[in-house]
């Protein structure tokens, strides 16, 4: 069970890390292109997801630590 639960916080954070990559490639397009739309995106649409995953991994490492 502890395995399984170690091995979920795993993904999780490979995924935010992903998603992390992929944001700071958006913010060098939109920077470079100058493109507003784009940074704006980043800000209010995938810096939100960020967070909210980083809540998830800190509540699922509680856990596993609480075991």
């Amino acid at each position: 069970m502890q395995k399984e639960k170690i091995i979920q916080l795993k993904e999780l954070i490979v995924a935010q890390a992903n998603c992390v990559e992929k944001m700071i490639g958006h913010c060098m397009e939109g920077y470079f292109s100058k493109n507003k739309n784009l940074l704006h995106n980043v800000i209010e649409n995938e810096e939100k997801k960020i967070n909210s995953s980083e809540i998830d991994i800190e509540e699922n490492y509680t856990r596993i630590l609480a075991l």
